[in-house]
């Protein structure tokens, strides 16, 4: 019984005609198209199967004679028409066809008009020529053989038959492909309607409680942006935002928020709350616009209200609310520590409320360094000497087990978990990393036991490590450059792209890009090779040179300091080439995940590779055995891609391995 209940409530209990047309409305392009194609291909069928068939027609004079009488009476010569009518149609007219002018395909239809003696032959036939031919012959022999079968009886030609210039029949694509369009749209519209009724989700305001099992406080009204074609026009190219205090915004829409308001503050004054929180599943959902104006909407009954944006990926508050980001401190400067929460918090007065809001960018470009090497093919070829894959790699002077290396990662508390701090994850990376054949770059921070608590770790691996520096002012990259030092590593590293992180900006002194002179002197202090991180065109490639780096990591610091960027994978072919025989090593990051990319990576000229964020979860995920199972992985994915690409050995590995 409870299960036939379970079953009986998830259908729909009514038909939800207006979400029905909404759907058919939304989706009418779609359906438009179907119908289109269903016709065309209609059009095609008709067109294909098409048989033309071309007519000519006689009409002959039934007379019957009788010595000197010229005409007997009309009833006989009636009888004689349509005896001859079968005549026509028979077998012996065909054989006579045949044997003077050959087998032709082609019919003949003969028929009498009712009380005449008239009789009308209509000719069949798929050319022109054949209906002609066809026609021909029988005038020439209709007699003689009408003799011979009813004896006594002529045929005159009352009208002569003419060629066929036209097909008698049409193909009727055309209606046809109407037919099929119709019937292609209504099945379309059919189909949709079918699974939108079907469909178990929320249907109406009723179905929110019954599926989701929560109380529904309010629904918000759609509210066009644009209400005119002029505006349309005018502002579609402007980020406009839908406001409850506009005085363009929509009575109703306004009045949705009033509603909503009131329940949210009678259950937050019984629970005694102070916090709202909003969210979706998805992005593009409303979320911004249901925040921005329920917290207008609390200020207008005179609440002080705090709007945060906590989407440091993909903010949007501060476009609805139109401000400028440099107006602002975003809220990751508070989050890392460097700014306290009053510098954050932003009056705007004309609203009523109070804001701290995010600002970063889109992300485009670290979804760009992805799915370039996604885009990236090898070729296989197994046509050559058998025998297992080296993967080893030389690298200042220390020999690894494979090309890649674990990148730098900071703030790991503040973008993932509380679980380890910088300290603790750099001391599993480092020991994980150097025990299974390969080296970790830490990261860097403002906080400076990172610093201290990483190369710690990276002495405790014999200095099996790369301690990154953040390009500080010089006093601040002396003071973690003796730390460097002392941890016996092989060498250092310089993430320069990180001059875009807003925390850099914001120090005092202020940290950020290094001219060539700067990164020379910083060379020097560092006394082994040094490596810049942050590389992304051929000019700055050079630039490293220039300063004295050993080694360049071709970066866009993950995708995250700017938008709009090339992927690392676009900009290597082009950097590698032109540091070629220069002695300074290529290492690329960026997107890279799987063995087959790094091999991509090594065949488009780098020598190596770093991967950060894999890593992290390696560690979160099984700390020292993450990362030892992500390192096998990944070598066993570079392995088994340069036995089938016919590479023995990294230095074998070349561009023409790949298709760019």
């Amino acid at each position: 019984m409870d299960e036939q209940k379970t079953q009986t409530s998830a259908q729909p209990e009514h038909i939800p005609l207006l979400l029905i047309a909404r759907e058919l409305w939304r989706k009418l392009g779609l359906i438009l198209m179907f119908a289109a194609t269903v016709a065309a291909c209609g059009y095609i069928a008709a067109t294909l199967l098409y048989r033309p068939v071309y007519q000519t027609q006689t009409t002959f004079v039934v007379s019957v004679r009788n010595g000197s009488t010229v005409y007997a009476n009309l009833n006989t010569a009636s009888t004689m028409a349509e005896t001859l009518s079968t005549f026509f149609e028979g077998d012996v007219m065909r054989k006579c066809i045949t044997n003077d002018i050959g087998a032709v395909s082609g019919t003949i239809k003969a028929k009498q008009i009712p009380e005449t003696n008239l009789l009308t032959m209509t000719i069949s036939a798929p050319t022109q020529r054949d209906a002609h031919r066809i026609t021909q012959s029988v005038l020439r022999s209709y007699n003689e053989q009408a003799n011979k079968l009813l004896g006594d009886v002529a045929l005159d030609v009352l009208c002569r038959p003419t060629v066929p210039v036209a097909p008698a029949n049409s193909s009727g694509a055309v209606r046809i492909a109407k037919l099929s369009g119709l019937a292609g749209l209504l099945a379309a519209a059919l189909y949709l309607a079918v699974r939108v009724y079907l469909r178990d989700t929320v249907k109406c305001e009723a179905d929110v409680e019954q599926k989701l099992d929560t109380r529904l406080l309010a629904t918000v009204r759609h509210e066009k942006k644009y209400k005119t074609l002029r505006a349309q026009l005018r502002l579609r190219k402007r980020k406009t935002s839908i406001l409850i205090t506009n005085p363009t915004t929509g009575f109703a829409f306004v009045e949705t928020f009033k509603r909503l308001r009131t329940r949210v503050d009678y259950l937050m004054r019984r629970a005694q709350g102070r916090t709202i929180l909003v969210t979706s599943l998805l992005e593009d959902e409303g979320k911004s616009t249901v925040a921005v104006n329920l917290a207008l909407a609390m200020a207008r009954r005179h609440k002080n209200v705090l709007l945060i944006d906590l989407d440091m990926k993909k903010p949007a508050l501060y476009k609805l609310l139109d401000c400028q980001q440099e107006e602002f401190f975003p809220l990751e400067t508070y989050l890392r520590g460097d700014e306290p929460v009053k510098k954050l918090v932003r009056e705007d007065t004309r609203r009523g409320i109070y804001t701290i809001l995010s600002r970063k960018g889109v992300g485009d470009t670290a979804i760009r360094n992805y799915n370039k090497w996604a885009d990236i093919r090898v070729n296989m070829d197994t046509l050559c000497p058998g025998g297992a894959p080296d993967t080893t790699l030389e690298l200042f002077g220390k020999s690894f087990r494979y090309p890649f290396f674990a990148g730098p990662v900071g703030a790991v508390n503040l973008h993932y978990s509380d679980t380890y701090t910088d300290m603790t994850y750099n001391d599993v990376l480092v020991r994980a990393c150097a025990e299974n054949g390969i080296a970790a770059f830490t990261g860097d921070g403002t906080n400076p036991t990172v610093m201290e608590m990483a190369t710690r770790a990276i002495g405790a691996a014999d200095g099996c490590g790369v301690p990154t520096i953040k390009p500080w002012n010089i006093d601040t990259i002396r003071e973690k450059m003796e730390q460097a030092k002392a941890s016996g590593c092989f060498a250092v590293a310089m993430d320069v792209d990180a001059a875009g992180l807003p925390f850099l900006k914001n120090m005092t002194p202020p940290a950020g890009s290094k001219s060539v002179e700067e990164l020379a002197e910083i060379v020097q202090l560092a006394e082994r090779p040094f490596i810049v991180k942050g590389v992304m065109t051929v000019k700055g490639a050079l630039k490293a040179k220039q300063a004295g780096a050993a080694a360049i990591v071709v970066s866009n610091h993950g995708g995250r300091v700017l938008d709009q960027c090339p992927a690392t994978a676009e900009v290597l072919p082009e950097i590698a080439a032109a540091l070629k025989g220069t002695g300074v090593k290529v290492l690329v990051d960026g997107g890279i995940r799987t063995g087959v990319d790094v091999f991509k990576a090594l065949a488009l000229g780098a020598d190596g590779v770093l991967i950060c964020r894999p890593f992290v979860t390696a560690v979160y995920g099984g700390g020292t055995e993450g990362v030892k199972c992500y390192i096998d992985k990944l070598a066993g994915e570079l392995a088994d891609t340069m036995q089938m690409c016919g590479a023995h050995t990294l230095a074998e590995i070349t561009p023409d391995m790949v298709r760019v």
